[in-house]
């Protein structure tokens, strides 16, 4: 997609009040654009900080 619009970064804003719904916005984006998705040990890491 950056590419089709000549840009460097695409940002994408996922709005949701539970955090684990948020993870799985950002987790099927990665899948749409052919990303690993970071996996449940980083998550975790996220979720303690």
């Amino acid at each position: 997609m950056a590419a089709d619009y000549d840009v460097d970064e695409i940002t994408a804003v996922t709005i949701t009040a539970d955090f684990q719904d948020r993870l799985r916005s950002y987790e099927l984006l990665a899948e749409v654009s052919e990303l690993e998705p970071a996996g449940k040990m980083v998550a975790q890491k996220l979720v303690t900080a």
